[in-house]
């Protein structure tokens, strides 16, 4: 097992709480089961206040990034950045020999486009003063794990 790459995929924990947000709550029976939130920055506000107030932990989509991961960080032999995945994946498939081709083919790049919130550009209208402040409180330990900065939000 000591030879195997494990590989792990982490993302900023704004961006992904954003995309969440956006990808879970335009289905209805996550705005039935977690709240009727308005797709706009306002209802993110919203969104966030809720996290605050328990709702953190009710779906893996939106918990810690950190209570996902299998392992710790340092197991991993290849930790991606979502942020980078078009340079960063095509690279992990060259280094372990693997055809770089197989994801076009496969039509997992169609499949990520039909859940692609484009959260990552949204990030600076979603966010305020405020819902930063709480994201960067309650994901702190995602933040520190995971390497990013609580006090950038690209």
């Amino acid at each position: 097992m000591r030879d195997f790459r494990r590989m792990v995929i982490i993302r900023s924990p704004y961006s992904r709480t954003l995309s969440a947000f956006l990808h879970r709550f335009r289905r209805q029976h996550f705005r039935e089961a977690f709240g009727k939130f308005s797709l706009d920055p306002e209802g993110f506000g919203d969104f966030v206040k809720w996290l605050d107030d328990g709702g953190l932990s009710k779906n893996g989509h939106w918990d810690l990034q950190t209570k996902e991961i299998l392992l710790p960080l340092e197991h991993y032999t290849d930790v991606l950045r979502l942020e980078a995945l078009g340079e960063a994946l095509p690279r992990f498939f060259h280094d372990t020999g693997l055809d770089e081709t197989a994801m076009e083919r496969s039509g997992v790049n169609e499949f990520g486009r039909v859940h692609d919130t484009n959260a990552s550009a949204k990030v600076r209208r979603f966010y305020n003063d405020e819902s930063r402040a709480t994201v960067a409180r309650l994901y702190a330990t995602d933040f520190e794990a995971l390497g990013y900065d609580p006090d950038t939000l690209d």
